[in-house]
């Protein structure tokens, strides 16, 4: 990928990344429009190209993405299934199959996901917040500062962004700050707070299959990769696209059972040899873990990990 073009996707910058790529590989140029919104024009390149180059893994991306935000998930499956075919050791390929329902693992579909966001998106704030007590963004983003990001300020991903909670608190920490989320209901509410440089509507796994190697300095993702089940493509793609010294803070539901499982919440718990050791396989160290309460239900908290990972030097 040009360089000028890999920079201004990795700062959401995607005007000037469709302006560089016109003329390069076509399936670049289609993730720049989709990165846009234009996403019929981004289908139509991927299908032109991959009657070429049947096997190309980011027009399979764009391509399933596509589908998927159209609502049309066994196109947005069957694109995801040839990808996995192509790139069967890259674990994010799989987890997105598993994700539009062409799996068995117990985590929520993507479909499941967007439809509860969408209908939340109005009340979300005060409800989580005001009802239930949360404190994941406050979290989040005093784990990052503390783990040194913004020293200098660089390009932060708020990954599952939501309304966009953690957005005021991460803004003084970046040069360039992205919120990546799912539900277009989140990311209208998230727009009105002003305070995020970009915006991408888009499955987690997805926008971290597709960013530039190396051009990230750090990723925020407060209560959310519970919605994605097993962490280890999440953690792969992280370690790829973190530059050396970048963070990756989270929080997670905890468990004691097994390595992780489906919780009555729709949520998904996590060991914690579960995280260490999918991190540390994926080449991202631990710097911090430690258990918290960072929500209510039904009066009662509920037991979490907060996480710092880093890319090392």
């Amino acid at each position: 990928m040009d360089a000028t073009v890999a920079t201004a996707l990795a700062e959401g910058d995607f005007r000037t990344a469709l302006e560089a790529s016109v003329g390069g590989p076509p399936p670049v140029e289609a993730l720049a429009l989709e990165r846009l919104g234009r996403i019929d024009e981004a289908l139509a390149l991927c299908d032109a190209y991959l009657a070429t180059a049947p096997g190309d893994a980011l027009a399979l991306l764009v391509k399933s993405a596509v589908h998927a935000r159209r609502g049309e998930r066994m196109g947005a499956l069957e694109a995801a299934q040839r990808l996995a075919e192509v790139s069967p050791d890259r674990a994010v390929a799989h987890q997105l199959v598993t994700s539009l329902g062409g799996g068995s693992f117990e985590a929520p579909l993507r479909g499941e996901v967007v439809t509860l966001f969408d209908a939340y998106a109005d009340s979300f704030d005060a409800h989580l917040v005001e009802v239930l007590g949360y404190r994941g963004h406050e979290a989040v983003a005093d784990a990052l500062a503390a783990a040194g990001a913004g020293n200098p300020p660089g390009v932060i991903v708020d990954l599952g962004c939501g309304t966009g909670l953690c957005g005021p608190m991460l803004r003084p920490l970046a040069r360039r700050l992205i919120g990546v989320d799912l539900s277009s209901g989140m990311l209208a509410a998230a727009r009105m707070r002003g305070v995020y440089d970009a915006l991408l509507e888009a499955d987690l796994l997805y926008a971290l299959a597709t960013w530039p190697d190396a051009s990230v300095d750090a990723f925020a993702a407060a209560d959310v990769l519970g919605y994605i089940g097993a962490l280890s493509g999440v953690f792969a793609e992280a370690a790829r696209v973190l530059r050396p010294g970048g963070h990756f803070v989270f929080t997670v539901e905890a468990t004691t059972k097994g390595a992780w499982r489906l919780g009555p919440s729709r949520r998904v718990a996590y060991t914690e040899p579960y995280v260490r050791e999918t991190a540390a396989a994926n080449g991202l160290v631990v710097r911090r873990h430690e258990a918290v309460t960072l929500r209510r239900e039904e009066r009662v908290g509920v037991a979490a990990w907060l996480t710092a990972l880093e890319r090392p030097a």
